[in-house]
């Protein structure tokens, strides 16, 4: 073959417009750390600075490629710290060869030379899409910053399988905007990372832990780990887990701490010895209007963590939502992590929230705090279900302030617990729900039991087997939950009456249990001396009330009170001062001049103990006293039956003629007769003659003798004089009562019928004075049926009363019927049926609403067989059947007034017949489980999926995007009713990806290639530069590189990997030209020999364009191709052109877009 001609051109300086060109477009690089050097080439602080140079218009990566896999070798020691990071960067730790330190995904280690308290780790100000896996980044012991962005946008730290670990710092992560002016960070996230503790996840100290994890000021949406395998961070600190604040109104998006585990080892069990606060607050933002809840709303979700510190959220409006954390105990729902000081979760000015829920997995645990479980302080609408609470030192839940809320607070009563049933108050319509308490000190529901329902007047019940202590607690219809019920005394009216004159006559009163099933009183020695609310004779000591729920640990003990001992008051009768009278007459006088005692009573009694002085203090002189015998008695005012007696004090007449009264007898009149008498007075010492003149109280006389009989009640007095000077003595009125009168008044009678079923009559509300004994006879038997005031128990008749006393009067009422009742009517007017559900019994009937008012009737319901089933007109945890309504009223009729049939419902149960399953490939999380039918139960299905750890991933009918895994599906239907799914297996299938397609490329030498795979996948491409793809030099998610300046002609290898599949390698070459040259064969025999049967052109170097047309001898184009790889094979429209010569013009561009044409001439040989 012979060359008819080429043509050469040469680039000259065109590379260096070439570069100059693509400095105009900053594209994407990947930048690989192969030193551990502080700076200087292949370092990672070059890195920085190189990455910061390409520009932010696309993402450029940070890889690792250190050679020495030591730890050492990959540990980078700075001398100073490192710059500011650029935006649309990934830094790789994991990229780097060799085993990760520890449990931890890191593989390089950042730490700084000597003592900086100011050392910042990475960081930077303003920027937006950055990435960092796989770093170690070590502080020097509680200083310092470990991360700092301000105004961060689009942040991933950590990621499942390529977390980070941060240690030694003041602040692992820092990002304050406090400046309202500026902007805030936005979307963040951080995941499996571990941060104040070592590598192996099990010890800290001093040197490791950090002081806080993170401190933010002004964000919106932030992600703190996941509910994902392994999105979750491992966290200690010694002063704070977190910080969080909101700095303006829409400072709002999401907010979800997910999966964590602060301040315990991986297992979630043990506590890092290292004393750690692993507290953690957020804040919100109150705008200055007049919500004390501020003006907060996010999304707020704390979900499956476990907490060994404690949560203060202060200020959020929205509806934050706490579902499966362990707080203060860890993953073994036994081991103790608690030390929250006031409460594990400190709710301050929080307007509405979920603490807990229907689901299972939704229950959180609260145990082991220096104080209470959740602690609200000005909170409103916080709702608080099936959740565990134990062993916490103060309340499982307390409320400290309620009144920014105008209406009640929740409250929930015990008051009534046998072995089958449960009763007590709350507010009307609330939700009650039931527990079983703790085995520590207090009342905290651990084991929850059941829910019911408050009826309008606040009474509930709940009806099951029982055994142990019981608390509850009930959410009013706003959704406010009130503290766990407890025994309660109130003691605000007690009144305490001492023992007096040694006697065991004290007493303690009016403290009321308003919660508690069981009470009783105690002394000093702990022995019960009383059941009842009073405590009576009482003997000087101190005694406590003590109230309980059933018997169990939750009891309420009130102070003590001391009764004590008073003794006898005592007097210095010396003090008292005696004026003698004189002729007679009522003008002597006792008079005291000593003090008067407060705590004391004075009065004047006779010989026969008839009191002449009720007052002595206030009536001081006693004056106008007839000579006689006199007697001051003085008592206790707490307790007049202990008195002392002193006298007599005798007054003696001085002059004249006196009266002698100290044998006076009266005798009072009986049953309204004149029989009434006044005698045995005497006189002496007269003169002559002597007057004497009883009269009446109108001054008629009616005797003349100095004893006066045959009186009826009324008052007389005693005139006497005789012949002396001396003036007429006039006695006081002496007053004849009437013994035995036998008074009735019937204004008050009641006659109730007698009872349908029983002897149930009665008489009552007589008010009789004077009888002394009582005869009912029924007068149509005449036999006698009762010997009380009241007739009671009597079946229907003729009743009269006879009534007598010992003065032989007697009274005799006239005959009253007793009457036979009949039922007074009450019927129902509305009613709400619950049917049965869950294949068991938790049917219920709530009548709402009757014709008549209930409380004069009991209530009783029975099944079809007649069994009783409960005594009130609520019927709850029935199954399926036909019930009746039977109402009693106060007479003891009874008459069926409602039936109602009830139905069971059963479970929901799956469908597995049109499930299906998709595996996931090369653990990409594609994997997916639909079409899982659910029929039965009632509509509609709250649905929950957990894998096998337990850890929930989805509430959609179905899942999607998932890693292999076992899954169970959990539905619960609108009657709370729940059923589990059989375990159902997303598999992972391994596959080998078709290897991507690359072709050779030709360049000018000294400049760099693009290489493009050909219609690239999604996933993950790698650019490297030996066959055994050890050393990566690019990575690209659209499999599009950019070499260095290439020099000499070499080979690339591409493997592409999605998930954990790859591909092989795909090898191109990179062949490098100084010129372009164009050589043209002048000859071919295309007689299929197989040997020299097509032409074409043969290029050196690169062309942009290129065309060739090929012509026979009259000018007719009989081959034509704008492709340079094409071949002719000496045909023209599929028939062979004859032997002969024939003219060929090329028309191309070289790679500087000069033009090159070339014509000449081809001879076909056959």
């Amino acid at each position: 073959m012979k060359e008819t001609r080429h043509m050469k051109f040469h680039p000259k300086l065109s590379i260096i417009l070439i570069i100059l060109l693509l400095s105009l477009f900053c594209k994407a690089d990947t930048f690989t750390v192969t030193t551990n050097a502080d700076s200087g080439p292949g370092s990672l602080r070059e890195a920085i600075l190189d990455a910061a140079a390409n520009g932010s218009s696309t993402t450029d990566y940070i890889v690792f490629n250190i050679a020495d896999v030591t730890r050492a070798g990959r540990t980078i020691l700075l001398n100073t710290a490192l710059p500011d990071l650029s935006s649309d960067l990934i830094i790789d730790g994991t990229s780097q060869p060799g085993a990760a330190f520890g449990i931890s995904d890191a593989k390089i280690q950042i730490e700084m030379i000597g003592y900086d308290p100011i050392y910042r780790g990475l960081g930077g100000d303003n920027l937006s899409d950055i990435s960092i896996f796989g770093l170690y980044i070590k502080g020097q012991g509680s200083s310092g910053v470990g991360l700092y962005f301000g105004r961060i946008k689009n942040l991933q730290f950590g990621q499942p399988g390529k977390g980070n670990l941060v240690t030694g710092f003041n602040i692992a992560f820092y990002s304050d905007n406090f400046n309202q002016n500026l902007d805030r960070a936005e979307n963040l996230s951080f995941q499996g990372n571990m941060m104040g503790l070592d590598e192996s996840g099990t010890f800290t100290n001093n040197a490791l832990v950090n002081a806080s994890n993170f401190y933010i000021n002004g964000v919106k949406n932030l992600i703190i780990g996941g509910l994902g395998n392994k999105e979750g961070n491992l966290l200690c600190d010694n002063y704070s887990a977190m910080d969080i604040t909101y700095l303006r109104p829409d400072d709002a998006g999401y907010l979800k701490i997910h999966g964590n585990k602060f301040g315990t080892d991986p297992s979630g069990i043990i506590k890092i010895s290292n004393p750690n606060s692993s507290d953690f607050q957020i804040n919100g933002f109150n705008d200055g209007t007049d919500f004390p809840e501020g003006t907060t709303e996010i999304e707020l979700s704390i979900i499956n963590n476990i907490i060994s510190g404690r949560i203060f959220i202060v200020k959020i409006k929205s509806k934050l939502i706490i579902q499966g954390n362990r707080i203060g105990v860890g993953a073994d729902n036994i081991t103790s992590l608690g030390n929250g000081f006031l409460g594990l979760i400190m709710l301050h000015f929080c307007g509405e929230g979920l603490i807990g829920g229907n689901a299972p997995a939704d229950k959180n645990y609260f145990a082991n705090a220096n104080g209470s479980g959740i602690w609200e302080f000005h909170c409103g609408n916080i709702t608080i279900s099936r959740n565990s609470f134990f062993c916490n030192t103060q309340k499982g839940i307390e409320f400290n302030v309620w009144h920014f809320y105008h209406r009640p607070p929740p409250f929930v009563t015990i008051n009534t617990i046998n072995s089958t049933t449960v009763a007590g108050t709350s507010l009307p319509k609330s939700t009650v729900e039931l527990f079983y308490d703790d085995a520590c000190p207090g009342c905290e529901g651990k084991s929850y039991i059941g829910t019911t329902i408050a009826d309008a007047n606040g009474n509930w019940q709940y009806n099951g087997a029982f055994s142990g202590g019981i608390v509850a607690t009930a959410t009013d219809t706003l959704g406010a939950t009130s503290e766990f019920s407890t025994a309660t005394i109130n003691t605000d009216s007690v009144i305490v009456k001492n023992a007096t004159c040694g006697r065991n006559n004290g007493y303690v009163k009016k403290a009321r249990v308003i919660s508690g099933t069981d009470w009783y009183w105690q002394d000093e020695s702990n022995n019960i001396i009383g059941r009842d609310s009073d405590l009576v004779n009482l003997a000087p000591g101190r005694y406590q009330l003590v109230a309980t729920i059933g018997g169990s640990s939750c009891n309420a003990e009130s102070i003590w009170f001391e009764v004590k001992n008073i003794e006898a008051p005592q007097m210095d009768t010396t003090q008292i001062n005696i004026t003698h009278p004189t002729c007679g007459l009522n003008n002597g006088a006792l008079m005291n001049n000593a003090v008067f005692n407060n705590a004391l009573d004075y009065s004047w009694v006779n010989q026969s103990d008839i009191i002449l002085n009720a007052d002595f203090e206030e009536d001081n002189p006693f004056d106008k006293l007839f000579p006689g015998n006199y007697f001051l008695k003085v008592r206790l005012k707490e307790d007049s039956t202990c008195f002392k007696k002193y006298g007599a004090f005798k007054l003696i007449n001085q002059s004249g003629p006196q009266l002698n009264f100290d044998n006076i007898k009266i005798n009072y009149s009986t049953c309204k007769k004149d029989n009434g008498s006044i005698t045995n007075i005497s006189y002496q010492s007269t003169t002559g003659n002597v007057y004497i003149s009883w009269e009446d109280s109108v001054g008629v006389t009616v005797g003349k003798s100095i004893d006066i009989n045959n009186l009826k009640a009324g008052k007389y007095r005693l005139k006497f004089k005789d012949e002396s000077g001396c003036d007429t003595i006039i006695t006081p009125y002496f007053n004849i009562s009437d013994s035995g009168f036998i008074f009735i008044d019937s204004g008050a009678v009641q006659i109730k019928p007698s009872g349908c079923n029983a002897s149930s009559g009665s008489i009552t509300g007589f008010n009789i004075t004077g009888a002394e004994q009582y005869q009912w006879v029924n007068i149509n038997s005449n036999i006698i049926v009762g010997d009380n005031i009241d007739l009671i128990n009597v079946p229907p008749g003729l009743y009269s009363l006879q009534l007598n006393n010992r003065f032989l009067c007697s009274n005799t009422l006239s005959p009253i019927t007793v009457a036979q009742s009949g039922f007074k009517t009450i019927n129902v007017n509305a009613s709400k049926i619950n049917d049965a559900s869950c294949n068991i019994a938790n049917g219920a009937v709530l009548i709402t609403s009757f014709t008549s008012d209930t409380a004069n009737f009991d209530f009783e319901w029975r099944d079809s067989s007649g069994v009783i089933k409960a005594n009130t007109s609520l019927l709850t945890n029935v199954d399926q059947g036909k019930y009746e309504l039977y109402a009693t009223d106060e007479n003891g009729c009874t008459e069926k007034i409602f039936q109602a049939s009830l139905q069971q419902l059963g479970i929901p149960v799956f469908e597995y017949n049109e499930m299906l399953i998709k595996p996931d490939t090369c653990n990409m999380h594609i994997g997916s489980i639909t079409n899982l039918n659910v029929k039965g139960g009632r509509v509609p299905y709250t649905w929950g999926w957990t894998n096998a750890a337990s850890v929930f991933v989805s509430d959609k009918a179905f899942i999607a995007g998932m890693p292999q895994h076992t899954y169970i599906a959990v539905v619960k239907d609108q009657n709370l009713c729940i059923t589990t799914s059989k375990a159902l297996i997303i598999p992972n299938i391994e596959t080998k990806l078709n290897p991507p397609r690359v072709t050779d490329q030709d360049i000018p030498r000294n400049t760099a290639a693009i290489i493009a795979v050909i219609n690239p996948q999604q996933g993950k491409y790698e650019l490297l530069s030996d066959a055994n793809g050890s050393t990566i030099i690019g990575v690209s998610d659209e499999g599009i590189f950019e070499t260095a300046l290439i020099r000499e002609d070499r080979s690339f290898f591409i493997r592409y990997s999605k998930g954990d599949c790859s591909s092989e390698l795909s090898a191109l070459t990179i062949k490098v030209f100084d010129s372009t040259f164009i050589y043209v064969p002048n000859t071919f025999t295309p007689n299929r020999d197989g040997k020299n049967d097509v032409w074409r052109p043969i290029i050196y170097g690169k062309l942009n364009s290129f065309s060739i047309s090929v012509y026979n001898r009259w000018g007719q184009i009989v081959y034509f191709s704008d492709n340079i790889k094409n071949t002719w094979d000496g045909t023209f429209k599929g028939n062979n052109l004859p032997a002969g010569l024939f003219l060929y013009s090329i028309t191309a561009k070289d790679y500087r877009n000069k033009p090159v044409n070339i014509k000449g001439y081809v001879t076909i040989m056959r």
